[in-house]
């Protein structure tokens, strides 16, 4: 396992902190029988060929060498190899990530117009295009791994398959077989999500099987996924199941949060981002339940970032001047709820969403912005 790592030159290519001829070494410790062995080679690679979301010129040499590890029986922590790989497929070019910052600091504005600027940036999307190509080409091995014993590899073996929609014609119909006979609902979950993304509308009949039937936490992603793919023609009741689960998300969060589409954040959160897709016409009746969950969240939950944009969004156009007087009854019902709430502002970078709708950008400021009226 593993012989062709020394076929290639490393030492030629690169990552995040230069040269790539570590990375040989990082991959053969995660066949290690030792776990801290195994997680100091994952805290690694995510720091070198993934880095800050982010991919280098060693990235894609890298994934076949992964894909690997995923095919053999002896290889442990499946689930974490599964989330890595498919951030792989995920990854940006590190110029076009950090675009909007550069454009805002005047010493990057003129190098961004020179010829070195755009060859360095095709360069790194040929870098990008190469990763997801070699994440893609996997597509049988995740497959293979949806029949995994462990639950929690089989629920991240769909999640892999999401970045995969080229295959969508092989992979639908596993799904689909797979899920008849699965019985954790996490996997479930993954399942359908995966679907959402892959498959589209063609979902939606298992989509309204889950809805009507399925555990708490299949019935609420079922009913997201619905909106997701429905493009403002979702069923009242898949609203009103996503609209439940702002107002009662502990025991669905339980379960929703191991997954890896949680990526850290509460169901709330893609609750609240559900609610957005389900078409402008509902904007009234969706955001004064987005602000009410919103109020209840806990302390520094990084769900309440997506909801205040999402508010905002669905009540504002981007990139508009605002004047106090000519605010519309939504709009300041909008503001004057998030100037009172104190999880609307518990984290700094919400700074960013309001001034992209040319808003005033802390509390205080937004309360005089409302008093001027």
């Amino acid at each position: 396992m593993l012989e062709g790592l020394d076929r290639i030159n490393w030492q030629d290519l690169e990552h995040a902190y230069g040269s790539a001829e570590d990375v040989p070494e990082q991959i053969r410790a995660l066949a290690s029988n030792d776990k801290q062995t195994r997680e100091q080679a994952y805290t690694q690679l995510w720091g070198n060929i993934i880095h800050q979301g982010t991919v280098y010129s060693a990235t894609a040499y890298a994934v076949p060498f992964l894909i690997e590890l995923l095919q053999s029986p002896h290889v442990k922590d499946k689930p974490q190899l599964l989330v890595l790989v498919t951030a792989l497929a995920c990854g940006s070019s590190y110029h076009e990530a950090h675009q909007p910052l550069f454009q805002d600091v005047g010493v990057f504005t003129e190098e961004m117009q020179q010829p070195e600027w755009h060859r360095q940036l095709q360069e790194e999307r040929g870098w990008v295009e190469g990763a997801w190509q070699a994440v893609v080409a996997g597509t049988p091995t995740y497959l293979s791994l949806l029949a995994d014993p462990h639950p929690e590899t089989r629920f991240c073996a769909a999640y892999a398959l999401a970045v995969c929609g080229e295959h969508a014609s092989e992979i639908v119909p596993q799904l689909q077989r797979q899920l008849k006979v699965e019985k954790d609902a996490r996997v479930q979950a993954s399942m359908l999500l995966c679907l959402s993304c892959i498959a589209g509308s063609a979902g939606v009949p298992l989509f309204e099987e889950h809805l009507q039937s399925g555990s708490p936490l299949t019935r609420a992603i079922a009913a997201l996924c619905w909106v997701r793919v429905a493009k403002g023609q979702a069923p009242k009741l898949a609203i009103d199941v996503i609209s439940d689960v702002l107002t009662n998300p502990h025991p669905i969060d339980t379960l929703y949060t191991q997954l890896p589409w949680a990526d850290g954040e509460s169901v709330v959160a893609a609750a609240s981002q559900a609610l957005g897709q389900s078409g402008s016409e509902a904007a009234e009746d969706v955001v004064p339940r987005v602000l009410d969950a919103l109020d209840r969240l806990q302390k520094h939950d990084t769900a309440s970032v997506s909801m205040v944009g999402l508010v905002l969004a669905l009540s504002f156009e981007p990139h508009k001047e605002r004047r106090s007087p000519d605010l519309t009854d939504l709009q300041r019902y909008v503001l004057t709820r998030l100037a009172q709430s104190q999880r609307a502002w518990d984290w700094g970078n919400v700074y960013f969403i309001f001034r992209q709708f040319g808003l005033p950008d802390d509390q205080k400021k937004l309360r005089r912005f409302l008093e001027e009226a």
